[in-house]
Order: C-alpha cells, then structure tokens, then sequence
C-alpha cells in the first residue's frame, strides 16, 4: 500500500523548489571541493551549472525511456524514477547520467519481473561496445541500489488509470464509444509525466477513504484525457462521484491539485540538441570525478585496489577458517 510505503516516507517532495534545492546542493557540494583541491587549476567560467547539468540528466531521461519502449511491454516508469530518486542524493559530476541510465534500466527488469539476461539486456543498447556497457551496467548496479537506500518498489499510475476507467464507464456510459482515443491521450499524458518531477512529488489525496497517491496522477490522466477527446468529467465524475455532491471544499482542493498536475506535465522539459548535450558533456569530462569515471586511471586503481583488499579478506577468511577446523579435529582426536 502507497500510505505505508518507503516512497510516500522517503521519497516525497513538497513542491519542485525543494527538488531544485536537494540538486542545487548537491552540485554546489561538489564545485566548493573542486575549488578547495590546490592541485587542480579551476576557470570558474568553464564549469557547468546546475541548469545545464539537468538539461544533461534530462537528455539521458529520454535516452532511456527510448531504451525502455524495446522490451515487450515497454516499462519505463520504474527505471525512470529510479534515475530521477538517484540524481536526488548524488551529482552528476559524480556519476555521468550515461553509465547510471543503463544501471537503473537493467535492475529495473529485475524488479519488474522481465525475465531477460545481461547478455539479451545488452542487444537492446545502442552502443558498439557491448562489453564496456556490460561493465557498467553491471558495475553501477549495486550503487544504484545503495543510493536509492534499496527502496526498488515504485507506485506508479497505470493500475489507478485502469480502474478509475472501469468505474467511469460505469457511471458515463458514453465515454465507451471515445474509450480509445481517450486511452491514446492518457498513454501520452503518462509518458510525458516521467519527464517532469510529479512523481516525486504529489503526496496522497483523501479520495473518500482512500490515501493513494498514483489516484492523484491517474485522476489527472484522465481528466486530460477526457477533455481531448471532447468529454467534460469534472462535474460529472469528479464532484458526483469522487468528493460527493456536498463537500464542495474537498472538490476545490482536489481540482487544484489536478491542474497543478496537468500543468507541470504539460510544461516537462524537452530533449536537447546533440550538440548542446556535447558542449555540456566536454565541460563535465574536465572537472568530473575521475574516482567514478570507469574511462579513468584513477577509477582503474581504486577497482584495483578493492580487488586486492577483497582477495586479502578472502584469503584471511580461509586461513581462520582452515585454522578452526584443524582445532577442531585436534579436539576429536584426544
């Protein structure tokens, strides 16, 4: 259930200015290290800003929702706000948005059931080089999961949609005979709602009884929908059959909140240019942290590094291991 979840308690924002205050944070972390390390020789007008940083997230968004219509269903919603939750605790000068898009697609698959391989994952991503994407699908993987505190369970609004759908047809019988222009305008309007940050906001609505935030967003979709397809259902389903024909204060309250829905969906960014996302892209690989660079010799090192500690931890392992057994065999032979 959606009121007792880890994304209603952890993942919830009040508004789109906390969202850019998390980001702006994160970035601004980042650029006062930069420029605190004397070893590096930083031009204040060569690093990117916040804006241009998001304008890069939102290039790789789309990337992966392209990526994410392959598979049969398509599913782009998990993937899509797992990549949204985890720019919300790292930067991307931390981690370019390229290696982390693949990273929360494949475990994505996973959480949402696809039954599919590396392998098979991997002939669906359009790069030449499979093995360096196996690499770093696989090896950003399990910080993805650590970044988003393993909370891999995503509410999203198809289900309501489906639902509230039923029950409108039930009491508007004449939105049957629209039912597939009207499900064409909510397909795009849900879409669209992944490139803009409703997801991580709209905390749930008191629907009657009901405390389910996708209800909100799947409400929106449909009133959307409905008015492009030419019905008018706010007085007719909403009031009558939502709120209830009295309590004309919780209908306001939630026909606000529908249009701030439909408003920010409606605004959602659009993709870059290639050659905007590559003057952005340069600015990033100078100033970058080369420790999560898997291109870098310093990423190469660490990996290294950890390597070896692991085979030390193992190798001590053993050695205790080996050690307790010959006690105890001492033991048994006195």
């Amino acid at each position: 259930m959606y009121h007792t979840s880890t994304q209603r308690k952890y993942w919830t924002f009040p508004n789109e200015e906390e969202i850019a205050q998390h980001k702006g944070a994160l970035h601004n972390q980042f650029f006062q290290k930069l420029k605190d390390d004397d070893s590096r020789h930083i031009r204040t007008k060569d690093l990117p800003s916040v804006e241009e940083l998001d304008h890069l997230c939102t290039f790789y968004e789309f990337e992966l929702m392209d990526l994410c219509r392959r598979f049969d269903p398509p599913m782009p919603a998990t993937a899509a706000v797992y990549m949204k939750r985890f720019y919300l605790v790292c930067s991307v000068m931390d981690y370019h948005p390229c290696d982390i898009m693949l990273a929360c697609v494949y475990l994505a698959t996973k959480v949402d059931e696809y039954n599919i391989s590396i392998d098979k994952f991997l002939t669906m991503v359009p790069e030449n080089d499979k093995e360096r994407a196996k690499s770093r699908t696989l090896g950003f993987e399990l910080l993805v999961m650590e970044k988003l505190k393993f909370h891999l369970t995503i509410h999203c609004p198809y289900r309501p949609v489906e639902g509230l759908l039923i029950n409108i047809m039930t009491v508007i019988p004449e939105i049957a005979d629209k039912i597939d222009e009207v499900r064409r305008h909510i397909d795009k309007f849900l879409s669209k709602i992944l490139y803009c940050q409703a997801m991580l906001i709209y905390p749930p609505s008191q629907v009657g009884e009901i405390a389910l935030f996708p209800l909100q967003i799947a409400l929106a979709a449909i009133i959307e929908a409905g008015e492009k397809a030419g019905l008018d259902l706010f007085e007719r389903y909403l009031k009558q059959h939502v709120v209830g024909k009295s309590d004309d204060n919780k209908y306001i309250q939630l026909v606000a909140k529908l249009k701030d829905i439909r408003k920010m969906t409606n605004r959602s960014p659009t993709k870059i240019d290639v050659h905007t996302k590559e003057k952005i892209e340069e600015k990033v690989r100078i100033y970058r942290n080369e420790n999560h660079n898997p291109d870098s010799h310093a990423y190469k090192r660490l990996r290294e590094e950890e390597e070896k500690m692991l085979e030390q931890r193992q190798a001590e392992k053993r050695t205790r291991l080996a050690k307790d057994k010959k006690q105890r065999e001492s033991k048994l032979l006195r």
